[in-house]
């Protein structure tokens, strides 16, 4: 079955990727764990461009080498947003006796991911490029795509949850089983689905230039 991949990077980062031995994930070979049946024709990775920190000098380069990595993939096409800076009011919870309680700080927000997986979700369902549509994300955002795909193009969708379940603490249910669509299905992520479908610590670009596997990761 012709399958494209909708891949939500940093959702899937912050929800199973921050720890050591995870971080050089092959999501090409992580697909192949969850989909061993599936003829995947394109896996659309949406992300952005980090924005310099100047705590952590070589971040921005972390993430164009993994980028470099990632474009290794047969068929694996990079989408970016953008983080967006703003300034908000709010109130310390730590703050000392006459401290000014309410501060104004600058935050980053990524602008662009959401929008562009429903796009070319619905874009690719419409000029039938699949026959099934795989969304790696538990982004409720989402849940419209999902559906429209699902009920409209009467095409199976499979949402897999990258939010790494912890003992003690509620799931998520932002796109969970319960609300999908009779013609969706749910796979939720494991830990060793990550630690499992890593990329060699060396390996080729798709110039064929040699990457390393950044420290700690």
């Amino acid at each position: 079955m012709r399958t494209i991949v909708y891949v939500d990077g940093f959702n899937l980062y912050y929800g199973a990727c921050r720890a050591p031995g995870r971080k050089w994930l092959d999501v090409g070979a992580l697909c192949e764990r969850l989909l061993p049946h599936e003829e995947i024709v394109k896996f659309a990775y949406c992300t952005a461009n980090l924005r310099r920190d100047p705590r952590d000098p070589e971040l921005q380069d972390r993430q164009r080498l993994y980028h470099r990595a990632l474009e290794a993939i047969p068929h694996l096409e990079i989408h970016r947003g953008r983080f967006l800076e703003k300034r908000v009011k709010g109130s310390l919870v730590d703050a000392t006796l006459g401290e000014q309680p309410r501060r104004t700080v600058t935050t980053f927000e990524e602008k662009g991911t959401d929008v562009n997986i429903a796009s070319l979700m619905l874009m690719d369902g419409f000029e039938d490029r699949y026959e099934h549509a795989v969304l790696i994300s538990n982004d409720g955002d989402l849940k419209m795509p999902v559906e429209i795909v699902s009920a409209r193009l009467n095409l199976p969708v499979t949402v897999v949850n990258p939010v790494l379940r912890r003992r003690g603490k509620r799931r998520n249910k932002a796109l969970s089983p319960e609300p999908l669509p009779p013609n969706a299905s749910f796979i939720q992520l494991r830990a060793r689905h990550i630690e499992e479908s890593q990329f060699p610590a060396e390996m080729r670009s798709e110039q064929g230039a040699l990457l390393a596997k950044p420290p700690g990761w």
